[in-house]
């Protein structure tokens, strides 16, 4: 990775309002994503340790939900990762409250921690 700043018209933190943002720093949210794959990568979803880290933390905390690890739980986790780095405002379960949510910016091309939301028509 370059050490040197770059500026970037699509970047998801700041939206290119004046970005001075390095790749790692753009997508904060990685970091953590990054660490929670490192420490459950290859562990099935319905046992521990990563069956209650799904259910006592991405759903309680990220979803705002009681759920088990048997209910979908990827919306929770991109949104308890993004509350890690102070960026989550609407504490759902749902994808669909990503696509609503007004601080969140639709961009033509992919970068570095851009998070996909599928809507069903």
């Amino acid at each position: 990775m370059s050490e040197e700043i770059k500026k970037e018209d699509n970047c998801p933190v700041c939206q290119g309002e004046n970005c001075e943002c390095v790749k790692d720093e753009r997508a904060p949210w990685m970091k953590i994503a990054l660490e929670e794959y490192e420490k459950y990568k290859g562990i099935n979803e319905s046992k521990d340790p990563l069956k209650s880290r799904i259910e006592k933390v991405y759903h309680k905390e990220g979803g705002g939900i009681t759920a088990n690890s048997s209910v979908a739980w990827c919306a929770s986790f991109v949104n308890w990762c993004l509350m890690q780095v102070g960026l989550n405002n609407w504490h759902s379960a749902s994808s669909q409250a990503i696509i609503e949510n007004k601080n969140m910016k639709k961009i033509e091309e992919p970068v570095y921690g851009a998070i996909i939301t599928m809507k069903n028509y």
